[in-house]
This record gives C-alpha cells, structure tokens and sequence, in this order.
C-alpha cells in the first residue's frame, strides 16, 4: 500500500466516523487545505470505482451553477438519463421509473425535485435501501455573485431533507478561507487533517516524478517548503520555493506564481530581511488577481511587515485597500477584521474620534455575521474596546452591553477571543 493509498484508507475512516456521530444531517461541510480536498475528491472518485468494497453511492457533480432554479432540474434530468441507460443495458431489479409530481409555487429553489428524484430512487432500485447516497457538488463557476443564490438553494435542500437521512450533500471549503457565511444550523463540518508534507515526501521516493505535469511539481515543491519551514529550515525552504517560482511562470500559472510569491514573502520577513521581502511584496501584488479575498489577506499581512518597520501610516494604508476589497466582495470578516485593525492603530495615533468610527462599524457589521461566526470572531473583543471607549456606566455603554446581550449572550465579555498580536511600532 502506497502513502496515497494509506491516507484514502484513513479518510475512509474519518468519513463513516462523522456520518456515524451526526447522522441526521444533511449537509457535510469538509474543511481543508488544497491538497487535503484534492484528496477527498480523489476519494469520492475511488468509492465510485468498480473496485470499492463500499455499497453506498459516491457521486461527483461538476456542472455549473445557473440559478437556484435550474440547478436541481439539470440533475434530474440527468438522473433519468442514468436510468434509461440502466434499462436498456439490464441492470438487475432496476424497475421502472417512477414519475414524481413536483408541486408548483411550494419553495424558493427547485432543491426538492432533486431530493425527491433521489428519494424515488430507493424505490426505482429497492437494492439500495439501507445504502446512504453521498453527492459532493463542485460547481465551477461559484463567484460572489451567484454564492447568495447557492446558499439559498443548500439551505432549502436542508430545510426539506428530514425524512431521508441516507440522501447527504457534500460540499468542500478552505480551512481559513471560508466563502459561505449562511449554512443552516443542520450543517455538519468535517475537518480534514492530511500530513500532505509528509505524504509528498513518501510518494516522491515511491513514483518517478511526472515530468509532464507542471501542477503536480509544483504542489510537491511548495509542500517540501511547508515541511522545511516546519522544521525552521529556511534556506532550503527557499530553494524549494524557487523551483516552484520557476516552474509556476514557466507553465503561465499567475495564480501558482501568487501562491510561491506570497510564501517567499512571509519567509524573508521571518529572516527580518526587509529588502528582499518589500521587493516579494511588489511583486505579489502584480501578480495577483485585484479585488479577491486573495489579494486582500496580502495586503494584511503586508500591513503586518510594514508595521514590524516602525512604517504605520503605510500598514494603515494597506489596511484601507483590504477594507475596500471587503467592500467590493461583500466578504464580512474581511471588512470586521480591516475596521478593528484600523481602529486599533489609529486609537491614539490620531485621535479618538477616528478609532471610535471604525469600532462602531464594527458593531454594524457583526450584527450581520451568523451567530457562530459572530461567537468565534473578534467580534466579542473590538465591542470590548468599544465598551472601554464609552464607558461601562455611561449611557453608550449600557446600550451597547445590551445590544452585545442580544447579539452573544449574557456572558459575552467572558468568551472574548483576543486577536493575534500585531507587531509595533
């Protein structure tokens, strides 16, 4: 067994240990870095092969999302297809299909024909009672402006998925790059834990590299990086990061480019070297697709490095163009995290009026957040410097303690998680 095969092995196990300890959702929600979801979809694709011993149904959808009423009448559609298919090759005990009346006027989103589709199935192919269903959706083209609509049609999909517990969608999403903000409450999160590092290393010494796939060297030589930066080997790290440069320009990759670029970054401002790591920077910002969630984590972490130089005007500067990011993409946390930074740096700075701005937007803007993102944030801990600034016994500070009651709960100030500190000035 190779290292790929041991890991599929204990994802296989990961997987039937969540679907045992939440079996009534609907939803799974895996979290992940790159190579960890590239994996689970490696997985569904093996469970779906003729040589898995699993008798439950994997499948993979990749067809575009158009709308939250087109995208569940295309699988349907295309489900019929399957079983025609079925019927002329003579699949055993296949019966015929059963016509499903879908209502009119009854939901938001055709998420239930879907549903009902698969529900009939259980009784087109009586061989899979007892069997769960697992449908991972990969649409790709989710952008911000259809992931409203999306939501809209998972959230319904959850609502009126209570009777089948074996129907499962899946979905997939980066660790700490989360783009859906409205999951129903039913949701299940899995988070994926794949020593990807270490997987690359065995898999390197068990298969010849494949010289013809450019995206693969570069995923082993930024994954050699990551293992020698854990081990606080830059040098070499750096070395890795070059082939990897190299190889993301030689293939045209501006998004392989952007990822190299941006770990160069961070490493030579661990080295302190200030030189090497603004000319990263500049270059990264070149590089990188503007007004993406991207390119508004480089301008903190930009803003970051500026202010371990005593340059604080430019940090706030750079935080004002990931504010204005947050904006344009409607990304919550970006514009949360960009207004208590901003507060914070000018508190004092300036003067208090301008820090009292940016922690009262704060407040506008946390109102927004799911009431678990709005918990997990640092939501809770800008209110509380907020709540400094006015006063705990003057008018503002009781309102707001109330307001925070509403939004948290009644032992908000006790469950404050306390941002990672920023270097100073």
């Amino acid at each position: 067994m190779n290292s790929v095969q041991l890991e599929v092995l204990k994802l296989d196990k990961q997987w039937y240990r969540e679907i045992k300890n939440s079996p009534q959702s609907p939803l799974y929600v895996c979290l992940g870095e790159k190579h960890e979801l590239r994996l689970l979809e490696g997985y569904f694709k093996s469970q779906s092969s003729d040589q898995a011993k699993t008798k439950d149904l994997f499948l993979i959808l990749y067809h575009p999302f158009e709308g939250k009423n087109q995208y569940g009448t295309f699988m349907v559609e295309r489900w019929h297809e399957l079983h025609q298919a079925g019927l002329q090759t003579r699949v055993e005990n296949l019966r015929e299909w059963q016509e499903v009346q879908f209502p009119e006027g009854k939901y938001k989103t055709d998420a239930y024909q879907l549903l009902q589709t698969l529900e009939s199935y259980y009784h087109t192919y009586p061989e899979m009672e007892g069997r769960k269903i697992f449908l991972l959706l990969q649409p790709p083209n989710l952008k911000e402006d259809n992931a409203q609509e999306w939501e809209e049609w998972i959230g319904e999909w959850c609502r009126i998925n209570r009777k089948k517990k074996d129907i499962k969608l899946v979905i997939k999403e980066y660790k700490h790059l989360r783009t859906f903000k409205n999951l129903p409450p039913n949701t299940h999160e899995v988070v994926l834990n794949i020593d990807g590092g270490k997987l690359m290393q065995n898999a390197a010494q068990q298969t010849q590299r494949e010289k013809g796939n450019p995206e693969m060297n570069f995923q082993q030589q930024i994954l050699n990086a990551y293992t020698l930066l854990g081990e606080g080997k830059y040098e070499p790290a750096l070395h890795s990061l070059d082939r990897a440069l190299f190889i993301a320009k030689k293939d045209g990759s501006q998004e392989s480019e952007a990822t190299a670029r941006f770990i160069r970054a961070t490493v030579f401002t661990a080295l302190e070297d200030k030189k090497n790591a603004k000319a990263e920077f500049e270059k990264l910002f070149q590089t990188v697709e503007k007004d993406t969630l991207f390119a508004a984590q480089i301008h903190f972490h930009y803003a970051g490095f500026l202010l371990s130089q005593s340059e604080t005007t430019a940090a706030i500067q750079e935080l004002e163009k990931a504010l204005t990011i947050g904006e344009k993409i409607e990304d919550y946390f970006i514009q949360l995290e960009s207004h208590r930074m901003l507060g914070q740096f000018k508190d004092g700075m300036f003067n208090s009026s301008q820090a009292l701005a940016h922690y009262e937007k704060c407040l506008e803007i946390g109102a927004q957040l799911p009431l678990q993102e709005r918990k997990a944030s640092t939501f809770p801990y800008t209110m509380r410097q907020l709540l400094k600034k006015y006063g705990k016994s003057s008018e503002k500070g009781k309102k707001l303690d109330q307001k925070m009651k509403q939004l948290v709960g009644e032992n908000w100030q006790e469950k404050v998680n306390d941002p990672e500190p920023q270097p100073t000035n």
